[in-house]
């Protein structure tokens, strides 16, 4: 599927439709009626996909489809003598395997998709859209931590049952050169610093706010929505440096 598709639709806030449309591929059904431009033809656009986003896809409403038909109009616009995008239909890709129940599922990730990201996004924005501070709290911490044993996982650095999230960023800052006495620029040192003590309050933000731990009636503080926005941005700010950093380092995508 065409990037330019998926970042209109990402832009539009439908994350899930992008990680829809990012596992389908899609051809044309040109039709013999005129489309609504000078010599255009009504085409409709046939997906393919797994059986399981087969059937999200069939899910969708009438609205969805037209979001979806607008993002394919950024390639393909209504113009004269050309294809006219009017409806879509959904198909099981025949190559694709079906899922069966008793697949082993792995407990790590050994990618960072872009799947996997934009997934964890939607479902933080959700979760801020319900009010659901804790739980987006909650996906942002989970999304950092992954991306940190994916890196040392990609590079053979031992984890340990007992690596917080705190060990996890050392082991990653070591690898990746953001220790700040690596560095003798001064405003370099403050960021890197910075970054540092904000994976720290990220992990007691976690630990003491979010969904994952049952809370203590006497101290529990309820998570306000500025605060809950504070930390998933400064997350994602972190996530978005590392993903650099590893690159400019191995030459590679995660």
């Amino acid at each position: 599927m065409e990037d330019r598709i998926l970042e209109y639709l990402i832009y539009k806030k439908r994350n899930d439709l992008a990680i829809l449309l990012k596992k389908c591929s899609y051809e044309f059904i040109e039709s013999s009626s005129f489309g609504r431009a000078f010599n255009s033809y009504r085409t409709g656009l046939k997906l393919y996909s797994d059986i399981v986003t087969y059937e999200k896809l069939q899910e969708l409403s009438h609205d969805d489809n037209e979001i979806i038909l607008d993002a394919f109009h950024i390639l393909y616009p209504v113009e004269e003598n050309s294809i006219d995008l009017c409806w879509i239909e959904s198909f099981i890709d025949p190559t694709m395997k079906i899922p069966v129940d008793n697949i082993k599922i792995e407990n790590h990730i050994e990618k960072i998709s872009f799947d996997y990201a934009i997934e964890q996004i939607e479902k933080i924005d959700r979760k801020l859209m319900d009010k659901d501070f804790d739980g987006a709290v909650t996906n942002s911490r989970t999304l950092l931590e992954t991306l940190l044993k994916t890196i040392l996982e990609k590079q053979s650095i031992e984890i340990s049952s007992n690596d917080d999230l705190i060990k996890l960023y050392k082991k990653v800052s070591n690898f990746l050169h953001l220790d700040p006495i690596d560095y003798k620029e001064e405003y370099f040192k403050k960021i890197l610093s910075g970054f540092f003590s904000i994976v720290q309050g990220i992990s007691e933000i976690r630990n003491q706010h979010s969904d994952s731990h049952g809370k203590s009636k006497g101290k529990y503080y309820k998570l306000k929505e500025h605060h809950a926005r504070l930390t998933i941005d400064s997350t994602k700010s972190i996530c978005n440096y590392l993903f650099a950093a590893y690159k400019n380092k191995t030459g590679e995508d995660l």
